[in-house]
């Protein structure tokens, strides 16, 4: 910590003189909590304060918070700065979007119209799919929208809608990003083979999350199990009594014996004696 920061913060008492002021949030911006009620409002020391630290807009005066030049500037260097700018600001579509291109999490911050418009939300789900939680329902059923969020992060296929979540090319665009996103589909594409293919081809865990019917399949459960051994486990009992599936789920991974059928284990025995 430098010294005119240092001496800055060691008084409790409102610091009323601007050249110290700028300073200290010079070297850390959230210093200007410690000025007074005049120079959080000067926007001088405010835009010098946000620069540093954007989040510093928090002490900022509410006049200032409702400054599109200082917003800006804060939004820029972190976007969760958002929360702290006026409602009036927080339906900026500039401001708005330079805050969701920074952090798209700062979605939840601005307006319920911005929410709702499809260049913000575009913007905040490229740079953070699971901002999508956050976008108004008419765009989680936005095919444009949604797809964009599956290929920055597949979980965020449970903020879609019932119907993107039946969609094949969004699903399969979430699950090939995370395959464990299978659990947020429709049970349709559950069972649909070439979307839960793309699953556990990832990640053989997501097997879980498959229909019983292909829990069943025995191309489905090789693939799973060739990626995971230990996937094994979710396989259907009759899947885990055939023997190409068990060898491939062993080579994979040896501590899978456990999870082998009686009847294989009784099989295997009959065969050899």
């Amino acid at each position: 910590m430098g010294n005119a920061l240092y001496f800055f913060l060691a008084s409790n008492t409102p610091k009323n003189n601007e050249q110290e002021t700028i300073n200290a949030v010079t070297q850390n911006g959230q210093a200007l909590e410690h000025a007074s009620d005049e120079l959080k409002n000067n926007a001088r020391v405010v835009t010098i304060a946000v620069t540093q630290d954007g989040e510093a807009l928090e002490h900022a005066s509410d006049e200032l918070k409702n400054n599109v030049r200082v917003v800006t500037i804060a939004v820029t260097q972190n976007g969760r700065a958002l929360v702290y700018a006026s409602r009036e600001l927080k339906n900026n579509v500039r401001v708005v979007t330079i805050a969701v291109t920074q952090n798209g999490r700062a979605l939840y911050h601005a307006s319920d119209e911005l929410k709702n418009n499809v260049r913000v939300v575009t913007a905040a789900v490229t740079e953070n799919g699971g901002a999508l939680f956050y976008a108004s329902d008419e765009l989680k059923n936005n095919m444009q929208v949604v797809t964009i969020a599956m290929t920055n992060n597949g979980w965020a296929l449970s903020s879609a809608s019932d119907e993107l979540k039946n969609n094949k090319q969004v699903v399969t665009a979430a699950v090939t990003n995370y395959a464990r996103a299978l659990h947020h589909a429709s049970d349709e594409l559950k069972n649909n083979e070439a979307v839960v293919t793309a699953a556990v081809t990832e990640d053989g865990g997501a097997l879980s999350s498959a229909s019983d019917a292909l829990k069943n399949n025995v191309r489905v459960v090789t693939a799973a199990v060739k990626q995971d051994g230990r996937a094994l486990q979710y396989a259907s009992g009759n899947q885990r009594g055939n023997i190409g599936v068990v060898l491939t789920a062993l080579r994979q991974d040896p501590s899978v014996l456990k999870y082998i059928s009686q009847e294989f284990i009784v099989a295997a025995t009959t065969h050899y004696n």
